[in-house]
């Protein structure tokens, strides 16, 4: 197994914590976006030519697309509290390390893949059988 080395979690830090303010810059675009209050906004996508319900799907995707890089946000800040505590880079269900080339393709990997294949061979089981 290619376990990641200390040079690999400095690596993945630095990754998390530039993805971190990445998030966090979006997150600003989208919020001072939609600074107009929601009758304005309204009226804004109404005069453009949008009929309301445009305008209403145009504020629930804003929302969904705020609440998708919080998320994202939480699963980065998640990442670098392991770090922190010693711990990043170990699957959360096996406790051995997490390959060094998963952690980059996704660093805020909780698992191994091979944990990873069987926790979702156990939702699919799960969802089948509901």
């Amino acid at each position: 197994m290619n376990s990641p080395t200390l040079s690999d979690i400095k690596e993945l830090e630095i990754t998390l914590r530039a993805m971190r303010q990445d998030v966090l810059d979006a997150i600003r675009v989208h919020l001072s976006s939609s600074g107009d209050d929601e009758p304005h906004r309204l009226a804004n996508h109404i005069a453009d030519g949008d009929s309301p319900a445009e305008a209403a799907f145009l504020s629930d995707n804003d929302l969904a697309l705020l609440h998708h890089e919080q998320s994202d946000l939480a699963a980065i800040d998640a990442a670098l509290k392991r770090i922190e505590f010693g711990v990043g880079g170990i699957c959360i269900e096996c406790g051995e390390p997490i390959p060094a080339p998963r952690l980059r393709a996704a660093p805020t990997a909780l698992t191994c893949l091979e944990c990873q294949a069987r926790l979702e061979q156990q939702a699919a089981t799960q969802h089948a059988a509901a």
